[in-house]
């Protein structure tokens, strides 16, 4: 035996066998293995079938050694072995198996003839459910529900980072597929499945919400016929239709006040801080758009600051230039002319014509979506 020795474990190969450049050598006290079973295919008059890969002594053989569980419940089953000892084949004892009923089995202390023990950490607990036939329909009635923030909601947002889809029983499906497709991907791809009995299925969107694009998912039933028909299937779209909130409160800034001045000045006034930990919103915002600006004589003119400063005179609209210094933050940029007042005035930045990355406009109700620096 040298380095490319492959060890073949269960003791039925010769005591040294060639295979290639490659030696295999017999071991003992190793495992054995289960090759294969008909869980996916398995029908209610059926045994479900599972094939060793060396006979077993049955001699170790106890009542506990396979359990079939159906909703957590143990049942009672009928066993029995074929081909030599290599099948155990097993069955509800005076029934069948049940379609759109959820069944576990689970095997232990099992031993082969060479005293090889099964190995099945990998492999059990498994779960499987009833194989049905016959043509199969469009899943019906298929929806979404936000299971992160808000649930229960049907309104995505940046923030959503998985929903649930929903839809109603299809008669005769076996199991459900769920496909998706991104708003820039170009093809459909599975992305869970969920057994017969289930009607819902949680699914990942942060991928595409968190950068402004759209995901659109499908159901189909499948069982041991076919697949439902794609032309009919239902497509429900998940998208960010949320509109950003622009929240800031006002702001006094001082210096506006320019009469013993000789020369032009250039203020900046942040904007972010009060609700958002430095930012502006709580999403990231289209910079490519800017807020308008407009300047008004004092912020109300039933208020004693009315009276202050220059009533006159007001800084230029044109003088002022919204600067994004980030997605979620930015400032206003003011030139201010010498030997001129403009303190007791209100720079109102409008973000009603700014959207977030999925091209939702900021929210206005309430007075959101209005940034106003009052200047002193």
């Amino acid at each position: 035996v040298y380095d490319n020795s492959v060890t073949v474990e269960g003791g039925r190969a010769p005591d040294t066998a060639f295979a290639g450049a490659a030696i295999m050598t017999e071991t003992s006290g190793s495992y054995f293995y289960i090759l294969s079973d008909n869980a996916d295919s398995l029908k209610p008059g059926e045994p479900l079938v599972l094939t060793f890969s060396e006979p077993v002594d049955t001699t170790y053989f106890a009542l506990d050694s396979v359990a079939i569980t159906l909703s957590s419940q143990p049942m009672l089953i009928d066993v029995s072995w074929a081909a030599g000892n290599t099948q155990l084949r097993v069955s509800p004892y005076d029934g069948s198996w049940e379609s759109h009923r959820a069944y576990e089995i689970k095997i232990g202390r099992l031993r082969a003839r060479s005293g090889a023990r099964l190995y099945a950490s990998d492999y059990f607990p498994k779960g499987f459910y009833m194989t049905q036939t016959g043509a199969l329909g469009a899943v019906p009635n298929v929806r979404f529900r936000v299971t992160t923030y808000g649930a229960g909601s049907e309104r995505a947002d940046y923030n959503t980072e998985s929903v649930a889809l929903i839809w109603s029983p299809l008669e005769l499906a076996n199991v459900y597929e769920i496909y998706s497709r991104g708003s820039d991907d170009s093809a459909w791809v599975r992305v869970a499945s969920a057994p017969g009995i289930d009607t819902m299925q949680g699914v990942d969107v942060r991928e595409y919400l968190s950068r402004g694009k759209s995901v659109d998912f499908m159901v189909l039933g499948k069982n041991g016929t076919g697949r439902s028909p794609i032309g009919s299937a239902q497509v429900v779209e998940v998208s960010d239709k949320t509109p950003p909130t622009i929240r800031f409160s006002d702001r006094t800034n001082r210096f506006f006040n320019r009469t013993n001045y000789s020369t032009w000045d250039t203020v900046y006034l942040n904007a972010g801080g009060a609700y958002y930990y430095g930012s502006l919103t709580s999403e990231p915002l289209d910079t490519i758009r800017h807020p308008s600006i407009r300047v008004i004589e004092a912020s109300d003119t039933t208020s004693y600051y009315y009276s202050q400063g220059d009533t006159s005179y007001a800084v230029s609209a044109d003088n002022c230039l919204w600067e994004w210094t980030g997605v979620k933050s930015g400032r206003l940029r003011v030139i201010l002319e010498p030997g001129k007042d403009a303190a007791y005035d209100s720079i109102m930045v409008d973000f009603s014509e700014v959207t977030d990355l999925a091209g939702n406009k900021a929210d206005t109700t309430g007075g959101n979506g209005l940034v106003v620096f009052e200047t002193r």
